[in-house]
């Protein structure tokens, strides 16, 4: 549904004569579409929102514009929040961004919300980011009452589309040239009825009017609720020609007794009928869900059951997410919310599940199919592995010589192995008692690409770690570990049983001399320089030529480690693990603004540490150099690397004279990229 409601406001700011600009730094127009359905998405934001106004204080006219759910859910709280947002609107009001923008803020409200005047964006331009494939919203809002779920008080009731609407943005869409649309609702299968009895059809009657239409080849629909899906829909999918053999059928939980504390409406045993349902009437249903661990009250009998369910049915994929509590929801409120120590699962169970979704049910084979294969350390926050999921391209017409399940979809395979949290998208892991654990990979390069999952990863306070933590680190299939610190910091190393090499490479590592020498130079550069951040870059400077050696044997070590995956720490704090991070996510091309992005994130992920550090100031003069040393803003890094720049030519040059030749830079970048 974002993916729609944002292609919607491309489009709509490209007819006000607002092109896409290639980064943050060249946009007059900042928007950001938010989600809120989970706690993660509201963490990123706020770092990102953060980079947003620090470009804005360089460009005050620059306009930051707000929308989506979570601007839904905070109304005009979000303004107290974060002043600097200019306009912000709700998943329903699109609309409002353009009439602001095209009065120039002048006699239009800053922002615009509540669900009574909602609007579907049908009548709003597009910028499909695919010219085959398009996005048609046919509802908007939900009906049900799950206990864990924040939409339907931030997208309102369910509301339907009118059918004749539908199939003529379909039909323009096909006349287009699109070959491919996916249905969009919060639960498709409740389509059509809350529309007047003259206009109603049912979902199943919206396919086959869709399938009519010319010149389509693919329709694809998302989400259908188990309740809802009745056996008119299982034969639409069975006889119309366009319509994928695909559905994504959320369980969320294999427990019926959670099913029901959930507000599911269904019990185990009803959705594993309606899986043979499916598979009866759809023989070669290709089948994914969505599941969440660790809800309130959720025991490992609980967890178990949900294990023997992914084994049972053999998913195509698994979308696994770790409980996250929403205010206003009723599970929030709810007793026995299940500890984060507590969301993990035995290793059996992991491996249990983990060769479940690698088989259909009844042990078939796909017939034509690639076989599964592991393609590395998955995007998760868990220890999870990503598969590809077979696929071959076909037109979606023919029954017997075109796969219809291309592209189900063209994201990453998980599989349940934990009681952690998997996400799409975060490269965020959790080890017990570590903080600030990020994988370097799913960045974009230069070139089109991005740098690899399972790689590198960055973490701070690895001393914490429980030894389940660092059985953690070996299940994501760690082999090197880089300690920065120096010889007075270093506390532990892993347990004698873990498979782990420990390499000792101290990072700007200084003897008492030389902080002797170096303290009254950050003085003086803190006190001369104009705000935090150019304090921070010039201390920064100061640190990476002081210390040129270290910061080549940083990278050197990261560049020559053994196979495997490969974690530098440091003490606890962002500034080491944090230069040594961005360094190497240049060398593998990733632009500066991503590379700031990714230090943002560290400064959010690490604030709650550094103030509580303040409590243990002694004296005013003691808590301010305390929250000078927490506040290391994203663009203090910017100015960093635009100095190397003009000392040396570039920041390669830099590396160079810190002492790596052109084969470590080589196998630098090859680490993240290969």
């Amino acid at each position: 549904m974002n993916a729609h409601d944002s292609e919607r406001i491309k489009g709509m700011l490209e007819e006000l004569g607002l092109g896409e600009a290639a980064t943050q730094d060249d946009a007059d127009v900042l928007v950001f579409n938010t989600c809120t359905i989970r706690e993660k998405p509201d963490t990123k934001f706020a770092a990102h929102l953060a980079q947003a106004a620090a470009l804005k204080q360089r460009d005050p006219e620059k306009v930051i514009a707000v929308g989506g759910c979570y601007a839904e859910a905070q109304r005009d709280r979000l303004f107290s929040l974060y002043p600097y947002v200019d306009v912000a609107f709700g998943p329903g009001s699109i609309p409002h961004l353009g009439e602001w923008l095209g009065a120039g803020g002048f006699g239009v409200a800053r922002g615009s919300f509540g669900l009574d005047d909602r609007s579907f964006a049908g009548h709003l331009p597009t910028h499909r980011e695919r010219r085959f494939q398009g996005w048609v919203q046919i509802s908007m809002g939900c009906n049900s009452k799950c206990a864990y779920c924040i939409v339907p008080a931030v997208r309102g009731r369910e509301a339907s589309r009118r059918p004749g609407d539908v199939v003529a943005e379909v039909t323009r869409l096909a006349a287009d040239g699109v070959r491919e649309v996916t249905l969009l609702g919060q639960n498709v299968n409740s389509y059509g009825r809350d529309l007047p009895l003259d206009d109603r059809i049912d979902f199943a009657g919206l396919l086959r009017a869709c399938d009519a239409v010319e010149g389509l080849e693919r329709i694809r629909f998302t989400s259908p609720h188990p309740k809802d899906f009745r056996p008119p829909v299982i034969a639409a999918m069975a006889e119309c020609a366009s319509v994928c053999e695909h559905a994504h059928l959320p369980l969320q939980s294999g427990s019926t007794r959670i099913l029901k504390a959930m507000r599911r409406t269904y019990s185990r045993e009803r959705y594993l009928r309606l899986v043979e349902e499916l598979r009866a009437g759809i023989p070669d249903l290709a089948l994914t869900t969505d599941l969440i661990v660790g809800f309130p009250g959720e025991t490992e009998a609980d967890f178990q059951e949900t294990v023997e369910v992914v084994e049972e049915v053999g998913y195509d994929a698994a979308f696994t997410f770790v409980y996250s509590p929403r205010a206003g929801t009723e599970a929030a409120a709810m007793p026995d919310q299940v500890p984060e120590e507590a969301d993990r699962g035995r290793p059996a169970d992991r491996a249990r599940a983990e060769r479940a979704p690698r088989r259909r049910r009844r042990g078939s084979a796909r017939r034509g199919s690639e076989p599964h294969r592991p393609r590395g350390a998955a995007r998760t926050d868990a220890t999870e592995h990503d598969c590809e999921l077979p696929r071959r391209r076909g037109s979606g017409r023919a029954r017997a010589g075109a796969d219809r399940r291309s592209n189900v979809h063209d994201a990453p395979r998980h599989r349940l192995r934990s009681r952690r949290s998997v996400t799409l998208q975060s490269r965020d892991l959790a080890w017990d008692g570590c903080l600030n654990v990020r994988d370097l990979g799913g960045h974009r390069t230069s070139d089109g690409g991005e740098t690899r999952y399972g790689a590198v990863v960055r973490a701070d306070s690895i001393r914490l770690l429980s030894d389940s933590g660092w059985q953690a680190l070996v299940d994501y299939g760690v082999r090197t570990a880089i300690d920065l610190r120096g010889d007075h910091e270093r506390l532990d190393d892993p347990p004698a049983d873990i498979p782990i090499d420990v390499r000792h490479v101290p990072f700007m590592e200084a003897d008492e001399r030389e902080w002797d020498e170096l303290g009254p130079q950050f003085e003086a550069v803190a006190r001369a320089a104009p705000d935090v951040t150019g304090a921070t870059r010039d201390v920064y400077l100061i640190f990476l030529e002081r210390f040129k050696e270290n910061v080549a044997a940083g990278i050197r070590a990261v560049a020559r480690a053994p196979r495997g995956a490969v974690v530098f720490h440091c003490v606890g704090g962002k500034d080491r693990t944090g230069l040594l991070a961005a360094l190497l996510l240049h060398l593998a091309g990733v632009d500066l603004e991503q590379i700031a992005a990714d230090y943002a994130l560290s400064e959010d992920r690490l604030r709650p540490r550094h103030e509580a550090s303040l409590g243990g100031a002694t004296s005013d003069e003691e808590r301010e150099r305390l929250e000078r040393i927490s506040r290391t803003p994203a663009t203090a890094l910017v100015g960093v690397f635009e100095e190397l720049e003009r000392r040396y030519g570039s920041v390669d040059a830099y590396l160079r004279a810190a002492g790596l030749d052109d084969d470590e830079l080589e196998l630098a970048r090859r680490r993240l990229r290969d």
